[in-house]
């Protein structure tokens, strides 16, 4: 097994260089050394890992795929060992997160001050990214996540759901009623979101606990809710937002809350890591405080 992590690690630095030269610089062998424990693993795995000229070294389709699952494995690997080191005591390392635009300024964002605060000798990186990753392969720690989990090779912990509530710019509600009940949406302009961004079924309870069902439907679709409120900001329509994204603009009067007799949908809030069982303390330490404040916030409901 140290051959193969040892190989790994050359092969990386191959990579990272850009050289066979600068990769037998760092590591402190031959050249030609390297050269052959590349050669070794492109034989082993029987795939051209890399494309060779005179002058450059590049990764190939597969070289590319390895090299990031190998800097995953050893990045692991480091914190394992810094973690055994330091054993109970403060909590260090590298914590790289993954979420949404949406979630990212309203969620992760306080918690990470928050972590900070509790924890200043973990260093955080955030990625905002609303397409769904491999966090093994982009080497990634924790992901943040509305909706339900797909991936079963990942952990997920569910922080909660966040209720949904229904907003309009005071000036898209110009010349126009707002709606009365559910069935009204239908001849709104409603912004869809989501991958689908096609028309979809209400179905919302009012105060006696009644069902109302509309078919929504409107001209603008977008891919998140960060663009879906700017787009309702600018007065496009009528758009569902989480709770905890909407609140401060209609406290401040930019957004009008539609239906506030009748319950939305709720958001599931997910924190993803591929560590199964065990994740690292950083990793655990941190979704266990974000849960928390999320929590007493009132951003999410159990």
């Amino acid at each position: 097994m140290s051959d193969r992590l040892a190989a790994m690690e050359t092969f990386v630095r191959v990579v990272d260089g850009g050289s066979f030269s600068a990769a037998a610089k760092s590591t402190g062998v031959s050249q030609p050394h390297v050269s052959k424990i590349v050669a070794g693993l492109e034989k082993r795995l029987g795939a051209r890992l890399l494309n060779r000229t005179t002058r450059h070294i590049t990764a190939t389709e597969a070289g590319l795929a390895f090299y990031e699952r190998c800097k995953a494995a050893l990045t692991a690997i480091d914190d394992a060992e810094t973690e055994a080191r330091i054993g109970q005591g403060a909590i260090r390392g590298l914590l790289r997160i993954n979420t949404s635009a949406m979630a990212g300024s309203a969620l992760v964002l306080p918690a990470i001050l928050a972590f900070r605060e509790s924890h200043p000798g973990v260093r955080i990186e955030v990625a905002v990214d609303d397409r769904r990753i491999d966090p093994v392969q982009e080497g990634v720690d924790l992901i943040v996540r509305s909706g339900q989990l797909t991936d079963s090779t990942l952990v997920a912990r569910r922080a909660g759901f966040a209720p949904l509530v229904l907003v309009a710019a005071p000036a898209y509600l110009v010349g126009r009623p707002a709606p009365a009940t559910v069935k009204d949406l239908e001849d709104h302009a409603v912004v869809l979101i989501g991958r689908n961004r096609g028309p979809f079924d209400l179905r919302s309870p009012d105060r006696s606990g009644a069902i109302h069902t509309a078919r929504i439907d409107g001209p603008v679709a977008v891919g998140n809710a960060l663009l879906a409120r700017d787009a309702c900001l600018a007065g496009a329509g009528i758009a569902f937002l989480p709770r905890f994204f909407g609140d401060d603009l209609i406290a401040a009067g930019r957004l009008v809350e539609i239906l506030p007799d009748f319950t939305m949908p709720r958001l599931e809030i997910n924190l993803v890591h591929p560590f199964g069982r065990a994740p690292p303390r950083k990793v655990g330490a941190f979704i266990d405080l974000a849960i928390a404040l999320w929590r007493r916030e009132g951003w999410v409901e159990e």
